[in-house]
């Protein structure tokens, strides 16, 4: 089954859901230089995920090129303590 499709089709209802049941509620929302008044709270919790999405953004790009790139940590399976785990991690 297309697992992933199910997930998203939960969470756009889950966030439908909310939307919904929220339509009434509204805030004000100061970013210290502008003021927005009778925003609704759905429109705030969204910018809020997206914001969140654009920061996580770049350090799930640099992750997967790191993961493509051949070696990664812990790869080397030396004797030193400089690269991989050796297994002595100094705990008596």
């Amino acid at each position: 089954m297309p697992w992933r499709l199910i997930r998203f089709i939960a969470v756009f209802a889950a966030f439908l859901l909310f939307s919904i049941l929220n339509l009434e509620n509204r805030t004000d929302v100061s970013l210290g230089f502008a003021a927005f008044t009778d925003v609704p709270v759905f429109l705030t919790a969204f910018c809020a995920f997206l914001a969140g999405m654009a920061v996580a953004l770049p350090y799930i790009i640099a992750g997967r090129r790191k993961g493509k790139g051949g070696k990664t940590n812990g790869g080397g399976g030396g004797t030193g303590s400089a690269g991989g785990h050796g297994g002595d991690y100094g705990i008596d």
